[in-house]
């Protein structure tokens, strides 16, 4: 089972103004890099959640930007595993059987989303500005 959240931010009429009058790849750059600034303290809560027995899962996740495509932008926080350990993160995270659920992304996810709109909208703003110079 995969978790997945999809988020549209829809508002700021100026700034989604001025990012209109840029070009598609320097649109496409600016939104990418506030969308990873943003990720940064979500990430370093994952990592302060997550239970520790060997620090594997700890170190394996990681900021990732999604696949190239013309219709979207985005970053995933992953975790991407050692060989033979693919599946530990959601058994953590979702629990199974004999483990209780220990919500270690949902529950940083949740709590920084204001945040994290903020620090969006705060580098776009100033990735604008850079890009007008």
């Amino acid at each position: 089972m995969a978790l997945s959240v999809n988020i549209s931010i829809l508002g700021d009429k100026a700034l989604d103004a001025k990012l209109g009058k840029l070009e598609n790849a320097m649109q496409k750059k600016i939104v990418r890099s506030a969308l990873r600034a943003a990720a940064k303290p979500v990430l370093a809560a994952m990592k302060a959640y997550v239970p520790v027995v060997t620090g594997d899962l700890r170190d394996s996740l990681k900021i990732q930007s999604i696949k190239r495509s013309r219709k979207y932008i985005g970053v995933n926080i992953t975790s991407r595993p050692k060989p033979g350990k693919r599946f530990y993160a959601a058994f953590v995270e979702l629990g199974g059987p004999k483990r209780a659920a220990n919500p270690f992304m949902r529950k940083p996810f949740w709590s920084h989303k204001t945040g994290s709109f903020n620090i969006i909208a705060q580098e776009t703003a100033s990735g604008i500005l850079e890009a007008a110079r």
